[in-house]
């Protein structure tokens, strides 16, 4: 059975995964060799990415007690 911290670790595992997913991405756009319009189509993935990342934080902060959110402050950088 799956508690609520489990959830709650699983989901900020999830967000940390999606953050270096963009860092990843972010990095390749910076290739000198790409168009113009491929780094922007990276640096939009990145973007969403990072909304993914954001999504999975809400996620962590619905198995914690109403006064206690979880935040981005709790992801590892």
């Amino acid at each position: 059975m799956l508690t609520a911290e489990m959830a709650r670790q699983s989901c900020l595992a999830s967000a940390a995964r999606w953050r270096g997913q963009a860092e990843q991405v972010r990095e390749h756009a910076e290739r000198s060799d790409l168009l113009p319009r491929q780094r922007e189509a990276l640096l939009a993935e990145a973007e969403a990415c990072g909304r993914q990342a954001d999504w999975w934080v809400q996620g962590a902060d619905d198995h914690l007690p109403a006064a206690a959110p979880a935040g981005l402050a709790t992801l590892p950088q």
